[in-house]
């Protein structure tokens, strides 16, 4: 478990830049956001995995360029489209095995879907299989002006899908649709594999961790519960916050809340 940086905070900035800026803030765990398809080629990746290998970082998950076109992939009534976007996930896949990500993060389809909530559900089980194939998990993301940002879909999922079910929480996701923690822990603490942080206060849903009131000990605390060992990953938009050094602050603020969370008893 630890705490770690999107390479998608520094966007447009391009992608191995935004790694190796996350390097030089000795922060040592990195979700990488692909910008382009050429970035999926051998040879980016070697220059990603040079900048991993010169700063130490671990990079055990990543979020496909792709995502804002998964309804038409995925989700809609044109099924032979579902089997072709399978076969170019396998790219993520690829690349997923090449920096050693462990979990490869969708939002899905947006609301509402061209096809029934089984259908959906049928079609992601079996992205989650192809995924097995390469030993990456397909993780379902909590997403504004998506199906899965509604913690009633998310419990459907989950009962379809069993064990094939996993979950990366996004904070941020859940302020803008409106909900609140509770609405996701612990029903869900289970499942998460890899949780997205930022903070937010009244009128703002993305902002650095300790600039806002976001109860992060409470966060910590439900996923203590669950013994949870993933990572907690801060994601924001690069215009929430004025330089690089706040997420920096952002990392060392998180892990003094982490830690002083691990030393309590929890009951």
């Amino acid at each position: 478990m630890a705490i770690g940086a999107s390479s998608a905070c520094f966007y447009p900035m391009e992608t191995k830049e935004s790694l190796e800026e996350i390097g030089k803030l000795d922060i040592h765990t990195a979700e990488i956001f692909f910008n382009a398809d050429s970035e999926l080629s051998g040879e980016y990746l070697k220059e990603l995995n040079g900048v991993k290998s010169c700063y130490g970082i671990e990079t055990p998950s990543l979020h496909p360029f792709t995502s804002a076109c998964e309804s038409f992939f995925f989700f809609s009534r044109y099924k032979k489209r579902f089997y072709e976007m399978c076969e170019y996930y396998k790219k993520f896949f690829n690349a997923a095995n090449e920096i050693g990500a462990k979990y490869l993060v969708i939002h899905g389809a947006r609301f509402p879907c061209e096809v029934s909530d089984e259908e959906y559900f049928e079609r992601f089980g079996y992205l989650v299989e192809e995924g097995k194939k390469f030993s990456v998990d397909v993780v379902q993301e909590n997403v504004w002006s998506m199906c899965a940002g509604n913690p009633d879909f998310l419990r459907k999922m989950k009962a379809y899908l069993g064990e094939n079910f996993m979950f990366n929480f996004d904070v941020k996701q859940m302020k803008k649709c409106g909900f609140e923690l509770h609405d996701f822990l612990p029903e869900f603490s289970s499942s998460v594999v890899n949780v997205h942080v930022s903070d937010n206060k009244t009128g703002e849903t993305c902002l650095p961790p300790g600039t806002g009131e976001f109860s992060f000990e409470k966060l910590f605390e439900e996923m203590k519960k669950v013994n949870y060992s993933g990572n907690y990953i801060v994601e924001l938009y690069r215009h929430n916050f004025s330089s690089a050094e706040d997420v920096k602050k952002s990392c060392e603020y998180l892990e003094k809340k982490l830690k002083f969370v691990e030393k309590q008893k929890i009951l």
